[in-house]
């Protein structure tokens, strides 16, 4: 029988971008690389509010 991987939505929209609207820099990083995706180094500077969620939904993360 095979095992189901487990799927967690995060949602990291109030991290990477936390005013009103995403500004195209915060400090000297790059937010989106285009209208649906943030850039990967956005990414990692919001790593500890997706490691918070995992760990909250109950991960094994």
């Amino acid at each position: 029988m095979a095992t189901l991987a487990l799927l967690i939505g995060l949602d990291l929209l109030p991290a990477v971008c936390p005013a009103k609207g995403c500004p195209p820099l915060i400090g000297n990083v790059h937010v989106m690389f285009d209208q649906d995706h943030a850039t990967a180094t956005c990414r990692e500077s919001a790593g500890g509010e997706a490691d918070r969620q995992l760990t909250e939904a109950g991960s094994p993360w």
